[in-house]
């Protein structure tokens, strides 16, 4: 996972991840990862899963505008 992570950002420095674990060890997971990025640990609800995926997408958008 986060080793694919640094490899598609490094070929596409605009893309945007959420990182989705059971373990709680997010720092480890972002290590290295440009920002923003996000992490999400298990168990979430859909709501918490809708607004980290909006927060990225509007990163997105404002970079665009």
């Amino acid at each position: 996972g986060r080793e694919l992570a640094v490899e598609v950002i490094q070929r596409i420095p605009n893309i945007r991840v959420l990182f989705i674990s059971g373990y709680s060890n997010s720092a480890r997971l972002q290590e290295g990862l440009s920002v923003p990025n996000d992490f999400l640990e298990k168990p979430f609800t859909p709501n918490e899963l809708v607004a980290r995926v909006e927060k990225l997408v509007s990163f997105v958008s404002d970079q665009r505008n």
